[in-house]
């Protein structure tokens, strides 16, 4: 028996001596060399891990293993590995044709599958910002349901309308942290730099409790392509023109003798050298404009780099700078429905704006399943012009960020995410705002539970807010949603999160005059407040050879002090004598309103040998009511609905692919303002002659592209954009760009 115990403790010692306990690294990606996240690694016998936003996988192990990889929209793939390199092994997984799911981290700050999130989101691929020839994000982003961009001001679901500007209800983030202006708290579209993002992320709905302010109805999150193995260049030319308008046969456009030019040039490359993955790129680009005094040229430089020392790979640094010059002429809006293409007298402007910022993040593995962030970055705006409006805005973000699995077993796992940002803003005008100072803090967290079919998230937020000498304003808010995986492919969800937003420094101290407008400021107002809900259901499917899905949503926002833009006299002194310079605009809090609607998308394709066919879009119908008008005379500011917002928005994007050659159909629909301010509606000549400015604000748009793909990197495309030539009003003053010719050049290698 002693012997027999004896052989046994040799047997054991022999099988741990030889079963080598070592840290498995590997960096997962797509045959497109994209980073992939939330891919499963599961090791025989052990429980395994995910991959984070980088793609990599950190885990111990013990030699020899058995590995399988496994991610929704993705073939599994699975090996015995008996070593390990030093540094980190490659893996590439092929996509599924038979499934669709992309990963995304918005929801949550960290990986999820976007079929198992609680509430609706969107995803936009760099491939699809291509093939529409998207120089500026928000032009990508209003091809999707229940977006709408009104002169640079993006609307999810109808929760904004448009505010001259000032203050954003959805926050867009740049690699996971803020990127608004600090004075005006609104996004700079041409500053993003479009050509590095592998992927942009809409979160529709109230986030308030993971972003904070500016996240009332929703966040933009865009991701910069992280360099892989295999070094990456891309230039891009484009060059066009516009055509003249349909009806006008006088005015600005009578007098044109030469075309009215677009052009522009880009240069991005990634590539790892050793520790270091780079991502650069540059970018040039003119627009003469398609209206008298609109014109912009644009300089813009970035630089993304990720260092992993060697001796420590564990830590991840992440460094990166953006820099831009855009300079030309501004049209605020025009005078007369009959030549829509010459501006109100005294209202355009020359500029000269740059922006530019830095970030340092770094990011520490404590164990293969928890890690530490800490992100910094300071953004700086310079707006300079001829009308003494110029102002400069500093802004620096601080962030701690901790994230921890704290439980996996089987179908059961538990993921923490909590964190402090410091905000501070500094805004200098001598005319416009004045001088500004403003601090924001807050401490957040968010538990998400699996379990079997379920997914669980539960979370929450205070935040502190100080602008000068203004009260201190706090913002305690909650968010909690389920998903539930019901049949095969069926996801149902619903959701409830609360919102806020601080007034704007634009919003609270603008004071100024354009033509005939004067904007008021209003130190006094109050920030807003409310909450959103939904409830929807995703469906998966796949038959005779087709993939895709369709998802259909209700939503309801009800929101206390929205501010909104509304004319009328507001002197300092009521007992003061008529003065005209109080006649204007002034930001004013609405107490009570109420949004809600219904929104229905899908999104298919199907392979026919070498016919490759994609159809996505959407119909989203929305109802934005001032309940302050409930028994008041239906007027300004007492309208039954919302200002500038559409009850019907449709979207439909057709891609066909045959060998070399694609062409494609982009279309949306907007029915007319519900609400448009009756200030407007008496300036602007015609505007009010039989209801015009209604059927003038519907619109419909409908843009053509074919593509040749010349070699295997060499791409060819050719454009026409609103072919049909439809001219409608976006907002007050504004109509869109008649059709225009453009040809785009793609060289990859």
């Amino acid at each position: 028996m002693k012997a027999i115990f004896f052989g046994l403790i040799l047997f054991l010692g022999y099988f741990n001596a030889n079963a080598q306990d070592v840290l498995y690294k590997c960096f997962v990606a797509d045959f497109q060399h994209r980073p992939l996240q939330g891919v499963s690694l599961h090791v025989i016998g052990d429980h395994g891990t995910v991959s984070d936003s980088e793609g990599k996988i950190i885990y111990r192990i013990k030699l020899p293993a058995h590995l399988i990889f496994s991610c929704l929209g993705y073939k599994k793939r699975e090996f015995s590995i008996s070593s390990v390199l030093p540094g980190f092994d490659t893996l590439y997984l092929e996509e599924d044709t038979k499934i669709m799911g992309d990963v995304v981290v918005t929801a949550s700050k960290h990986g999820q599958n976007i079929n198992e999130i609680t509430q609706s989101m969107e995803v936009i691929k760099q491939d699809f910002l291509v093939q529409t020839q998207s120089t500026q994000v928000q032009q990508a982003l209003e091809k999707l349901p229940g977006i709408v961009v009104q002169k640079d001001e993006v609307s999810i679901r109808g929760a904004s309308g448009f505010s001259y500007g000032a203050g954003s209800r959805v926050m867009v983030l740049l690699d996971d942290m803020p990127i608004l202006s600090g004075d005006a708290s609104d996004p700079k579209w041409d500053y993003y730099p479009i050509e590095n993002i592998s992927q942009i992320e809409i979160l529709k709905g109230a986030s308030s409790a993971l972003y904070g302010s500016a996240a009332m109805e929703g966040v933009i999150n865009l991701k910069t392509t992280v360099a892989s193995d295999s070094p990456y260049t891309m230039v891009k030319i484009y060059g066009g023109f516009y055509d003249h308008p349909t009806k006008i046969d006088t005015g600005f456009w009578a007098k044109q003798t030469a075309p009215r030019m677009l052009s522009g040039v880009t240069v991005a490359h990634r590539e790892t050298f050793g520790p270091f993955k780079v991502t650069a790129s540059a970018t040039f680009s003119n627009d003469d404009g398609y209206r008298q005094g609109d014109n912009s040229q644009i300089e813009r430089a970035n630089l993304f780099v990720e260092y992993s020392p060697p001796k420590n790979n564990r830590l991840v640094i992440d460094f990166s700078a953006n820099g831009m010059e855009d300079n030309g002429q501004l049209f605020l809006f025009f005078g007369n429905v009959g030549d829509p293409y010459i501006p109100y007298p005294g209202t355009t402007s020359t500029y000269n704006y740059f922006r530019w910022h830095t970030d340092l993040s770094l990011k520490y593995y404590l164990t293969e399943t928890s890690k530490m962030i800490l992100r910094t970055r300071y953004f700086t705006t310079i707006n300079d012009n001829n009308t003494n409006q110029s102002s400069t805005a500093h802004v620096w973000f601080n962030e701690f960020q901790y994230q921890n699995q704290l439980f996996k077993s089987g179908l059961a796992q538990t993921d923490l995410t909590t964190g402090l940002t410091y905000t501070k803003t500094q805004t200098l005008s001598d005319s416009l705002y004045g001088n500004h100072g403003g601090n924001n803090a807050a401490a957040y967290l968010q538990i998400d539970q699996k379990f079997g079919k379920f997914t669980f998230n539960v979370g929450g937020r205070i935040e502190a807010n100080k602008i000068d000498t203004l009260k201190l304003d706090y913002a305690p808010v909650f968010r909690a949603g389920v998903n539930y995986h019901l049949l095969d492919g069926t996801y149902l969800r619903a959701s409830y999160g609360q919102g806020f937003r601080y007034p704007s420094v634009a919003e609270l101290y603008a004071h100024t005059a354009s033509g005939a407008i004067n904007i008021i400021p209003d130190p006094t107002l109050n920030p807003e407040k409310g909450w959103s809900s939904e409830l929807g259901v995703r469906q998966l499917f796949g038959f005779w050879g087709i993939k895709g899905y369709i998802d259909a949503s209700g939503f309801v926002s009800e929101y206390q002090n929205m501010i909104e833009y509304i004319f009328g006299y507001y002197p300092p002194d009521p007992n003061s004598l008529f003065n005209l310079k109080y006649l204007g605009f002034q930001a004013q809090n609405i107490e009570n309103t109420l949004i809600e609607g219904y929104e229905i998308s899908t999104a298919l394709e199907k392979e026919m040998g070498k016919l490759r066919v994609s159809v996505y879009g959407g119909y989203t119908f929305v109802l934005p009511y001032n309940r302050d008008s409930v028994g008041k005379q239906l007027s300004v500011p007492y309208h039954e609905y919302l200002s500038f917002r559409h009850k019907d928005m449709v979207k439909a994007n057709l891609e066909l692919n045959y060998k070399k050659y694609g062409i494609g159909f982009y279309s949306f629909y907007n029915s007319p303002f519900l609400n448009m301010d009756q200030f407007f509606i008496n300036l602007i000549k015609g505007l009010g002659q039989n209801n015009y400015w209604m059927p003038y604000s519907a619109g419909f748009v409908a843009d053509l592209r074919i593509s040749y793909k010349i070699s295997k990197a060499v791409n060819l495309s050719l454009f026409a954009k609103n072919v049909f030539n439809k001219e409608y009003m976006e907002v007050p003053g504004n109509t869109n760009a008649p059709r225009n010719y453009q040809i785009q050049m793609v060289w990859e290698f």
